[in-house]
């Protein structure tokens, strides 16, 4: 699934996230240990919420879903692969060239 969506997102800890407004309008989709919302109205996926093997629980918020986003600060973001086709979410793809 990330790969066929291009799951480009900004991992944080619960924390730092709120949600300000639409949570009425989420619908859950959970094929794993994560849970992926995205709008009932229009199937955007916004963000998904999931737990480490250690525990630690997070958010991956898809970063062209954040209001008001500056291009240059994504185009100068760091960016870090993760190997979501296999689950292997510590370290990167073998091929991230089509990425």
């Amino acid at each position: 699934m990330c790969l066929k969506t291009r799951m480009w997102s900004a991992i944080v800890k619960p924390d730092d996230f709120r949600l300000v407004s639409g949570e009425a309008n989420l619908i859950d989709y959970t094929p794993d240990r994560a849970h992926h919302y995205f709008c009932r109205s229009c199937g955007v996926r916004s963000f998904g919420q999931g737990q480490y093997e250690s525990g630690e629980k997070f958010y991956a918020i898809r970063v062209v879903c954040l209001e008001d986003l500056n291009i240059d600060d994504l185009v100068n973001a760091p960016i870090r692969y993760i190997d979501g086709l296999n689950e292997n979410y510590d370290s990167p793809p073998a091929e991230i060239r089509h990425l």
